[in-house]
């Protein structure tokens, strides 16, 4: 930290120098124009500097934090980590949390272990709550069953955050011994836990927030996100290829003002031809504007609110000492994205360097056709 503080105080040169832009600033929600110095990483410095080893001139662009897609799945773009995580950064989304519950249903822990390995080595961070529902419900015949005995053995895997979503409300609420036993261990550990309460209202959600939940994507309208909000959840607001529910939510947030700190944007499930064309939590950010909410709050919602629901400490902000994950936009209404940086390097350029991971032996061959059947 001794030349981090250098650089702050302008006694040294920065590695990089985001000169002459406005910074998105979502601690205070304005924009104010000053430099940006980045130094091993992080952000030295925001204000007026001169020194760099590279110097780049913004002519007046915006800096504001990396996005982060606060609960995502990367097997329903049906594309390798890699691809995926390359067209999310493409949008400026450097921060992504996932549940990669779809290939744990197929091959278990070797599945996690793979999206791990792949997501983690791309020039973002890629975070993994472990699934909690493996098979989703007793009901379906999977290639795996993992209970709190297999998560133990993952949970301190580099890159695992928390516990997925737990679809299992009727387990929660009524003292499943399998389920409470996952629910202990996360607990135990201060993990944030995944929620998924489609339609659960009244005394049921209680006991399920009760339960030690802490998050939620499955709201479909203002009404029931406004419900799970007051029950103490932290309310994702989805907009993805199949639920498009931000729309219906936002516009009873942005009619009764109410306090947006417990409010961030996700996907849950899109295709990889919607993000190509519109992104993902940039969309969510841009259709918020055109509803009528503030450029620089709705990218609170995209960046520092989702780091500080999940405990991602330092990221999410433009500020002395934070990570250096910044997007550069045009302007703040269309928000294209000029620059995509992750701890100070250029993300895009990083990505073209990245060999995609081999899945092992035991993955390969473990899709198969479907028999034809005679009707």
């Amino acid at each position: 930290m001794d030349r981090v503080r250098a650089v702050a105080l302008g006694n040294s040169p920065a590695d990089i120098l985001l000169k002459n832009g406005r910074v998105v600033d979502v601690l205070t929600e304005t924009v104010y124009e000053a430099d940006v110095a980045i130094a091993e990483g992080v952000i030295a410095g925001v204000g007026s500097y001169d020194k760099a080893e590279k110097i780049i001139d913004l002519q007046g662009a915006y800096i504001a934090p990396g996005l982060i897609n606060a609960h995502c799945h990367v097997e329903s773009s049906m594309a390798v980590p890699e691809h995926y995580c390359a067209e999310e950064l493409r949008w400026g989304v450097t921060t992504l949390i996932t549940d990669p519950h779809e290939i744990a249903n197929v091959a278990g822990a070797a599945g996690i272990h793979y999206m791990l390995e792949a997501g983690g080595q791309m020039p973002l961070n890629y975070y993994v709550n472990l699934p909690s529902c493996v098979p989703a419900t007793r009901f379906e015949h999977s290639g795996c069953v993992m209970d709190a005995r297999d998560m133990i053995k993952l949970v301190n895997e580099p890159g695992v955050l928390g516990m997925g979503e737990m679809m299992n409300v009727p387990g929660v609420i009524y003292n499943s011994a399998e389920v409470q036993k996952k629910l202990d261990l996360f607990q135990s550990l201060g993990r944030v836990i995944d929620g998924h309460a489609p339609c659960v209202r009244g005394k049921e959600l209680a006991a399920y927030v009760a339960s030690g939940i802490d998050t939620d994507h499955e709201s479909i309208s203002w009404d029931e996100a406004k419900e799970k909000l007051r029950n103490g959840l932290a309310v994702l607001v989805r907009e993805g290829s199949a639920s498009r529910n931000l729309t219906a939510i936002l516009r009873g947030v942005i009619e009764e003002g109410i306090d947006v700190s417990s409010l961030a944007f996700c996907t849950d499930d899109k295709h990889l031809a919607d993000i190509r064309h519109e992104g993902t939590i940039r969309h969510c950010v841009q259709m918020a504007i055109e509803l009528g909410m503030e450029p620089v709050r709705a990218l609170r919602l995209a960046t520092i609110n989702a780091a500080r629901i999940y405990g991602l400490h330092r990221v999410g902000a433009v500020a002395p000492g934070w990570q250096a994950d910044l997007v550069v936009f045009d302007n703040l209404q269309s928000l294209k994205p000029q620059s995509v940086f992750h701890k100070g390097v250029d993300a895009l350029k990083a990505c073209e360097k990245i060999t995609p991971v081999t899945p092992n032996a035991s993955l390969q061959g473990s899709v198969k056709p479907a028999a034809f059947i005679d009707v």
